[in-house]
């Protein structure tokens, strides 16, 4: 990330590096962090440090075109190609939801239909961050997520899983719907209950 943030604060080209990226599907963690980038620098995502404020890699229009192309991409991604099952769309989500909630409201509404779409959310948001105490962890809330999605749906849907197919369900899978039952952290490799800090 820090390798390509000084390749595109120093070219003269920036406008033309950054929708180059938009053609390779495949650089999608890439253009995540840049798309976050260019939310900070149009006041999308509020920020107190004094030089993202001032920053300006494109002009606003440029941005907000930037950020609706990337924002498609991500969807069709999601829809009708195998983003979901990167290591990296957790990652993707983050910036696609802060990109378009609106997006990210119809990727998740035509999920909650699909018989596999609980899986595909779970995969999509689990990954909410890493401890030393033992690595990656869910920890999903309602509040973040009713915005996007009807809750109570999900959390039905996670409470039958559980309580059905517990057995047949990786430790990542129950980490996910058990944060989704309670709202509190488990992390994705043993599925155990994280403490608060």
């Amino acid at each position: 990330m820090w390798l390509t943030f000084s390749v595109i604060e120093n070219t003269d080209k920036k406008e033309d590096l950054l929708f180059d990226f938009l053609r390779e599907p495949q650089a999608l963690p890439i253009t995540a962090d840049i798309t976050r980038r260019l939310l900070l620098q149009t006041g999308k995502i509020a920020t107190d440090d004094p030089r993202l404020k001032q920053e300006q890699w494109l002009s606003k229009d440029n941005s907000e075109e930037y950020i609706d192309r990337w924002s498609d991409l991500v969807m069709m991604q999601l829809l009708e190609a195998d983003l979901v099952d990167s290591v990296h769309a957790s990652h993707i989500y983050f910036a696609f939801y802060r990109a378009s909630k609106e997006k990210a409201e119809k990727v998740f509404s035509r999920w909650l239909s699909e018989e596999s779409g609980l899986e595909k959310i779970a995969k999509l948001i689990g990954r909410c961050g890493s401890d030393s105490t033992n690595g990656p962890y869910a920890e999903i809330s309602e509040e973040s997520l009713s915005e996007l999605l009807n809750y109570k749906t999900l959390r039905e849907l996670a409470d039958n899983e559980l309580k059905n197919s517990a057995n047949n369900l990786s430790t990542y899978l129950q980490a996910v719907y058990r944060s989704i039952l309670t709202g509190e952290k488990y992390y994705l490799n043993d599925a155990s209950k994280g403490e608060k800090f």
